[in-house]
Parts: structure tokens; C-alpha cells; sequence
């Protein structure tokens, strides 16, 4: 048996399967959290991982610094090469 409360009204439940709880996420005060359930590992998820992480810890903008629309595809950035 497998339940989730939401707890607080700043708490959004994101996705649901079978009436069970997939994603939420929480802000309380200057914190975030995210809640993230049986998330099968692909290009998609990893993708959606990394935006959760970075959600989290508020640095939104420093993500899109290297941000693809691709999730197949890694962007880097190489500097003093020569």
C-alpha cells in the first residue's frame, strides 16, 4: 500500500498514476522540494531530474545557462583549449 499526503497548501501534486503520487513539489518559507516516485531511467527523465534539482535549489537561471531543448543532446562549454 503505498501513500502520499500532501501536507501544507503551498504543495502541488504534479502527476499521479493509479491514484498514487508521482511528482509533487513543496515550497515552505525559502525552501523547495520535490517528490519524485518510481521514475524509470531515460533521456527524458534524467532531464526531468535535472530540472527538479536545480528548481529546487532555486537556480532556475543557472540552468538555462546550458539548458538543450534535446534532452538527447549535452551542451559544454570549453574554455583555455589553446
Amino acid at each position: 500500500m503505498k501513500v502520499v499526503s500532501e501536507v501544507g497548501n503551498n504543495s502541488n501534486v504534479l502527476a499521479m498514476e493509479e491514484g498514487n503520487v508521482t511528482i509533487a513539489v513543496n515550497q515552505f518559507g525559502q525552501g523547495r522540494s520535490v517528490y519524485i516516485a518510481g521514475l524509470p531511467y531515460t533521456a527524458e527523465n534524467t532531464r526531468l531530474l535535472l530540472l527538479c534539482i536545480y528548481w529546487s535549489a532555486s537556480q532556475e537561471q543557472e540552468m538555462n545557462k546550458w539548458f538543450t531543448t534535446n534532452p538527447n543532446m549535452q551542451r559544454i562549454q570549453m574554455q583555455d583549449l589553446l
